[in-house]
């Protein structure tokens, strides 16, 4: 992503303010959310910015927590200017170019699993999942004092095709939501005297 470490320290201050996702189906405290919004002409390498708070999945793509309307708090527009998140944005587009999309609608969500000593942090609380969009792009911001989050991707029948543990900063993968099925195992504390979380 030709990310500088400046760039990306720039970028990673706006996952210390998110508040906590109050729609989990087991009432945890373990997960931070904001979402933004942005409509991207490709043709003319221009976007722009939805201010739209409400994100839906129905209850056949997401089991546990889909079929309600769920309202997130959005990013602040400084965060559309950081050249990090521009790159990630152009980065994704590159990586998908051969479909041949002109314009696209794309949601985005700054996720903070935590873990405690008596709380682990669920990172997909629905299991193995479809998000319900055409590619779905993650990549790890930041994780400290935590094991686990193991992401899995699998086949429609769910059987399993790869796994790996995002660990170092952009650590990135891009998937085709809709041919192939993914998840994130539980987060631990690595150190149990102290929390932990993981940043996406």
């Amino acid at each position: 992503f030709d990310i500088s470490k400046e760039e990306l320290g720039s970028l990673a201050k706006y996952w210390n303010d998110l508040p906590t996702d109050d729609y989990l189906h087991d009432e945890g405290r373990y997960r931070k959310r904001k979402i933004g919004h942005v409509h991207i002409d490709i043709e003319n390498n221009r976007f722009s910015v939805s201010d739209n708070q409400m994100f839906y999945q129905s209850k056949s793509i997401n089991s546990a927590n889909g079929g309600v309307k769920r309202f997130f708090d959005t990013v602040p527009n400084s965060f559309y200017h950081e050249p990090a998140f521009q790159k990630l944005l152009l980065g994704n587009l590159r990586v998908i170019s051969d479909v041949g999309l002109r314009r696209v609608n794309v949601s985005f969500h700054l996720f903070r699993v935590i873990s405690r000593p008596d709380e682990v942090g669920q990172a997909t609380p629905e299991g193995i999942h479809r998000d319900g969009h055409l590619y779905v792009g993650q990549h790890l911001i930041r994780r400290e004092n935590v094991s686990g989050g193991i992401s899995g991707i699998y086949t429609p029948e769910k059987e399993s095709l790869f796994k790996t543990t995002l660990t170092a900063p952009l650590d990135s993968i891009v998937v085709n939501d809709e041919k192939v099925m993914h998840d994130v195992s539980e987060v631990y504390c690595a150190d149990n005297r102290c929390t932990g979380y993981r940043d996406m």
